[in-house]
């Protein structure tokens, strides 16, 4: 009895788990363009269609971190985000306004195309 009581919360502290972070990734994904703090992305850098080719060909500095699967294993996942959401991400580590010195580093080196072709290859893989 007592095994089964245990297996059964188990299962239930997994489901929050994993509910929880379903919410945290919808929480992420579903960010403004224009952040609380004031920073934005110009109609001109939006407007870039990336190509999803050269984005899968890019992405694997991305998912050394990120796990191209959707987990979120203490790194947030970055597949199937919004184009938008994960552009203005991306720039906003780019210019500094947010802060994280590894995303700081990896963005400083991507062009505003090379940024809207990860955008557009994440975005398309779906979990």
């Amino acid at each position: 009895m007592y095994n089964l009581i245990m297996k059964s919360l188990i299962l239930v502290l997994s489901i929050s788990i994993i509910c929880l972070n379903l919410l945290g990734f919808y929480v992420l994904a579903s960010e403004q363009v224009n952040d609380e703090d004031g920073f934005e992305v110009s109609d001109e850098i939006l407007a870039i269609v990336g190509d999803i080719d050269y984005g899968e060909y890019l992405s694997s500095e991305c998912t050394t971190c990120h796990h191209a699967q959707g987990l979120d294993e203490g790194i947030p996942s970055i597949t199937g985000w919004p184009i938008e959401s994960f552009v203005w991400s991306l720039h906003s580590y780019k210019s500094g306004a947010r802060k994280h010195p590894i995303m700081e580093m990896i963005t400083q080196r991507l062009s505003n195309e090379e940024i809207a072709s990860l955008a557009i290859f994440f975005e398309s893989i779906n979990n």
